[in-house]
C-alpha cells in the first residue's frame, strides 16, 4: 500500500507542511515511521480523512496524464548569441575551464586506474598547484561533481567552451554591461556628490547619497553597487570625471589628446628652450653662507635633447639668464635662431627685450643677436621638453647627494623627518657651495650627453647630435659686445659711478660729455668704455683708495701707491701744459684785443692831475720815545697771550677736536693753551676715548718716540 508524506500531502492539497502537521496532530491520524532515508513520519491513504483521500486521487490522475503525454527530453543546449560580446573575465574563465576538463580527459584515457582513481590522481595534482599553475592560480579548487558537471556542457554542445564561459550578467541575451543597478534617481544623487571639485571619495558621496534618498523613501542599494557604478560611469565619462572633480587644465592634460613633435626635422641649434628649475638640494648661499635651494637655469637644445648653457644663482634672474645664454652660444659655435622662453619677469626685462631711444640702438638682446622669441603658454609644462629633464636630473643625480632635500613632504629623505636620530647620525652633512653645485651639473650633463638617447634613435648619443650641428664658433670679443650691459653716464674728473662703486680712468681726462659704458654684472671688476658713437675708450677701474698718512704710518707698497697717483696727476697735468702751449693759448688773444676797452694804448699823464698833495708827516726823529716804547710794551703782551697755533673755530665730534690736539701737541711739539690742554686731559678720561681712540693713539705715540730717537728731532705729519 503507498504512503504519503506530510510533504506529498501538503503539495496534494494546496497547503504547507506545517498545516498538515497541526491537522494530523488536532485529528490525531494515523502514522507509522517511515522507513526511507531520512525517517520521519508517513500515512497511508486509507488512514487519512476522506476529503484528504479525494483530493489525493484527483492530483494522482493529473499526474499519470501528463506522464503519458511528455516526450523524452534531448539533452541542455545553451544558445549563446553571436552578436554578444564576452566579458574578458567569463571568456578567460571558460577558457581554463576548457583546458581543465581535456587535461582530465587525457589523463583519464591514460591511466590504467578507474575513471573515479584517475579523477581523484588527476585534482591531486591540480590542487597541488604542479599540474597547471596559472588555472589553478585563477581559478582556484575544482571539485569531482563540477569537473563532470563541464565535462557533459561540452559534449551537449560541441566542445564548444563559450558554455564553460562565466554567464552572470546580460552579456549571455546579446546586452551591454550597464553602469550599475542603483536606480537613475540614486544615480543623480550620487553623481552630484560625486562629481565634486573638493574630490570626495565614494564612500562619502554614497553616505551623503543615502541621507538624500532615505529622506526621500526611495530603497538604496549597497555601497558595493554604488563602487561599481562609480567605477563604470568612469569607465564611459572619463572626460566628465576629470573636468568635475580635477578641473579644466586636468581635462587638458590627462584626457585631450594631444599633437606629436617631429624634432628630426630640427637642425643643432634652431630651437632652444629655457627655464628655471629650484634645485631639490641645499646649496651654501655665496652671500649669508646658510644653505638654501638655488636656482638652476638651463638653456636646453631641442634637437640635441641636451643643455647647452646653464647657470646657479639665489633667484631667476637677468644675469642669470644672460650668463647661461652667453654659454649656450659658446657651446653652439653659433647664435641660435629661436628662443623658446618661459613667461617669467626675468626672461621679459628690458635687458632682452627694451628699445633705448637714448643710446640710439635696439637694446634688446634677442634682437642684437638675430633671435626670435616664442613665449610658452601658461602654466603648460609639455610645451618646454627641458621639464622632462629636471624630473631625469632629480632622479639620477639630485637624490643621490647628501644636502638632498626633495621637491615636496612626500620625497624628503629619511633624515629630515624628526625623530630620525638613526639616519641622522649615519649622514654626512656636507652641502656644496655654488662652484661645487656647479660643477656636478657640469659632469652630470658630460655623463648624461654621452649616453644612447631612445628618441633620438638607437645608440645615438645627445653629443653626437651636437658636435655634427656645431657652429663655427664666436669669438670672445664679439660675445662680450653683445652680452654686456650698457649704461649711460657722464664722467666728472676721471670717474663716474656704478652700483654704488666709483671707477677711473685716465683716458677720461678732459673729458665733460656723456659715455656708454658696458660690463658684466657677474665681474665688475673691470668696465668697458665707448664714446656715443660706439668707439672704444679703453677700460675703468674700480677706484683704489691709498694710505692717509703712508710715510709715517703705511709700508713700501702704500707709498709706491702714492708716488704712483702723484706721478699721475702731474703727467696728466703736464699734458695739458703742452696742448695749451701747442695751441698757443695764455698769451694775449688778438681778437680780445680788438674790443676798444681792452686795447693797449700809451697815455700820457700828467702827475699833477692824479697825484694829490701829500700833507706833512712829522720825521721818525720828532715822534716822542716814551710814545713807541708803551706801543711796543702792549704788542708784545698781545703776542705773549696769542696761542702758537690756528685752532678750527667748529669742529665736528670730541673725536676729531683730539685728534687735532694731538697733532699740535705731540707731533708738531707746540704748547697748547692751558684751556685746550685741560679739555685734552678731561677727554682723555673719558669713556668714548677708552672703548675708541685709547689703543690707537697709544700706539702713534709708541711710533713718535721711535721717529724722534732715529731722528732726533719733532716729527712732521
Amino acid at each position: 500500500m503507498k504512503e504519503y508524506t506530510p510533504k506529498e500531502i501538503a503539495d496534494a492539497i494546496g497547503v504547507t507542511v506545517r498545516a498538515v502537521q497541526k491537522r494530523a496532530k488536532a485529528e490525531s491520524w494515523t502514522s507509522h515511521k517511515r522507513k526511507a532515508r531520512g525517517g520521519g513520519k508517513a500515512f497511508y491513504l486509507a488512514d487519512l480523512p476522506e476529503d484528504i483521500q479525494h483530493k489525493i486521487l484527483a492530483e494522482s490522475a493529473k499526474d499519470t496524464a501528463c506522464v503519458q503525454t511528455v516526450k523524452p527530453q534531448a539533452p541542455a543546449i545553451i544558445e549563446i548569441p553571436t552578436s554578444a560580446a564576452i566579458p574578458d573575465s567569463a571568456h578567460q574563465s571558460g577558457l581554463d575551464r576548457y583546458r581543465i576538463v581535456h587535461e582530465w580527459r587525457a589523463h583519464v584515457s591514460k591511466s590504467a586506474s578507474t575513471k573515479g582513481a584517475a579523477t581523484d590522481a588527476f585534482l591531486l595534482a591540480y590542487h597541488s598547484g604542479q599540474l597547471l599553475p596559472k588555472v589553478h592560480a585563477r581559478r582556484g579548487r575544482v571539485s569531482r561533481p563540477t569537473l563532470y558537471k563541464w565535462d557533459k556542457a561540452l559534449r551537449d554542445n560541441g566542445d564548444d567552451y563559450r558554455v564553460l564561459c562565466d554567464k552572470r550578467g546580460a552579456w549571455l541575451k546579446g546586452g551591454k554591461k550597464g553602469p550599475g543597478q542603483i536606480g537613475p534617481e540614486a544615480e543623480a544623487v550620487f553623481l552630484t556628490a560625486w562629481l565634486n571639485p573638493n574630490r570626495p571619495g565614494i564612500a562619502l558621496a554614497y553616505e551623503a547619497t543615502r541621507a538624500v534618498l532615505e529622506k526621500r523613501g526611495v530603497p538604496v542599494a549597497s555601497y558595493a553597487s554604488f563602487r561599481r557604478f562609480a567605477k563604470r560611469f568612469d569607465a564611459h565619462h572619463h572626460d566628465l570625471v576629470v573636468l568635475m572633480r580635477d578641473g579644466e587644465k586636468a581635462l587638458k592634460d590627462k584626457v585631450g589628446p594631444f599633437a606629436t613633435r617631429n624634432d628630426k626635422l630640427l637642425s643643432v641649434g634652431d630651437c632652444i628652450f629655457a627655464d628655471g628649475h629650484d634645485l631639490n638640494f641645499q646649496v651654501l648661499h655665496p652671500v649669508h653662507g646658510r644653505p638654501v635651494r638655488m636656482c638652476l637655469l638651463v638653456w636646453f637644445d631641442w634637437r640635441a635633447h641636451c643643455p647647452v648653457g646653464w647657470e646657479i644663482m639665489p633667484s631667476e634672474s637677468t644675469f642669470c639668464i644672460s650668463s647661461a645664454l652667453r654659454m649656450a652660444c659658446q657651446t653652439l659655435g653659433k647664435y641660435p635662431k629661436v628662443a623658446y622662453i618661459d613667461n617669467g619677469r626675468a626672461f621679459t626685462s628690458k635687458y632682452f627685450l627694451d628699445h633705448n631711444d637714448e643710446i640710439d640702438e635696439l637694446n634688446g638682446l634677442y634682437a642684437r643677436l638675430g633671435i626670435a622669441v616664442r613665449r610658452s603658454k601658461p602654466y603648460e609644462a609639455r610645451t618646454k621638453i627641458v621639464e622632462r629633464f629636471f624630473r631625469t636630473f632629480d632622479e639620477q643625480c639630485q637624490r643621490l647627494l647628501p644636502s638632498y632635500c626633495g621637491h615636496n613632504i612626500d620625497s624628503k629623505p629619511a633624515w629630515r623627518s624628526r625623530n630620525e636620530k638613526f639616519h641622522q647620525a649615519r649622514h654626512s652633512g656636507w652641502i656644496p657651495n655654488v662652484r661645487e653645485a656647479a660643477e656636478i651639473f657640469r659632469l652630470y650633463v658630460g655623463w648624461y650627453a654621452n649616453r644612447p638617447c631612445r628618441s633620438l634613435g638607437k645608440g645615438i648619443t645627445p653629443m653626437q647630435i651636437l658636435e655634427a650641428g656645431r657652429g663655427p664658433g664666436i669669438s670672445t670679443e664679439e660675445l662680450d659686445q653683445h652680452f654686456m650691459h650698457t649704461k649711460v653716464v657722464h664722467p666728472k674728473r676721471c670717474r663716474f659711478t656704478l652700483a654704488g662703486v666709483d671707477y677711473e680712468s685716465d683716458v677720461l681726462y678732459g673729458l665733460n660729455q656723456k659715455i656708454k659704458i658696458r660690463y658684466h654684472w657677474a665681474d665688475l671688476s673691470t668696465v668697458k668704455m665707448f664714446t656715443m658713437d660706439n668707439h672704444p675708450l679703453g677700460e675703468a677701474t674700480p677706484v683704489s683708495a691709498i694710505h692717509p698718512l703712508a710715510k709715517e704710518f703705511g709700508n713700501e707698497l702704500d707709498m709706491l701707491k702714492v708716488q704712483e697717483a702723484n706721478r699721475l696727476q702731474a703727467r696728466l697735468k703736464r699734458e695739458t701744459f703742452r696742448q695749451a702751449d701747442a695751441m698757443g693759448l695764455g698769451r694775449d688773444s688778438e681778437a680780445i684785443q680788438q674790443l676798444p676797452w681792452v686795447k693797449r694804448e700809451k697815455v700820457e699823464l700828467q702827475v699833477q692831475d692824479i697825484v694829490p698833495e701829500q700833507p706833512q708827516v712829522a720825521h721818525e726823529d720828532e715822534i716822542d720815545p716814551e710814545l713807541i716804547a708803551a706801543q711796543q710794551a702792549i704788542a708784545a703782551e698781545l703776542d705773549a697771550d696769542k696761542p702758537g697755533y690756528d685752532r678750527p673755530a667748529f669742529f665736528s665730534t670730541e673725536l676729531e677736536k683730539y685728534e687735532y690736539l694731538f697733532k699740535i701737541s705731540e707731533v708738531e711739539g707746540i704748547e697748547l693753551t692751558e684751556e685746550d690742554r685741560a679739555w685734552k686731559e678731561y677727554y682723555e678720561k673719558s669713556r668714548e676715548y677708552a672703548e675708541v681712540a685709547a689703543p690707537r693713539y697709544n700706539q702713534l705715540r709708541q711710533t713718535l718716540v721711535m721717529l724722534r730717537d732715529q731722528d732726533g728731532h719733532a716729527v712732521n705729519i
